[in-house]
């Protein structure tokens, strides 16, 4: 799948969270649910890319999705230090903003000996 097909997939499918007002806490809300969906899309061609054996490219969409890890954490951060504003979403605490990110970390610690494995079959080809 190509990277602007996949964008574009995404962006139709978050369109409608993009209805809240325009803030810095909704927009780095938003940032940060696309990324965690552009993991998801990442994932899933990379499990296609390896059925057909072409595991350079399943490498390269797994090393992707790791990004689209770190830009999510980077997002959370921006989201829980912006500005108030009555027009924001429903603010989680700093609490839910922690396990948050926790989640995130934890999911990158699991994925890692998997994208370790792919890449390692990709030089192998």
């Amino acid at each position: 799948m190509s990277r602007r097909l996949a964008l574009s997939a995404l962006l139709a499918i978050l369109t409608p969270m993009s209805a809240y007002a325009d803030t810095a806490f909704n927009d780095a809300v938003l940032r940060y649910e696309i990324n965690m969906k552009n993991v998801e899309v990442q994932v899933t061609g990379a499990a296609t890319q390896a059925q057909l054996g072409q595991h350079a490219a399943a490498c390269s969409a797994l090393k992707e999705a790791i990004k689209s890890y770190d830009y999510a954490l980077g997002s959370l951060d921006m989201a829980e230090n912006a500005p108030a504003d009555p027009a924001d979403k429903p603010r989680p605490t700093k609490d839910q903003f922690e396990r948050a990110r926790q989640d995130i970390r934890d999911k990158k610690a699991m994925f890692a000996p998997i994208v370790e494995e792919s890449c390692n079959r990709a030089k192998l080809k």
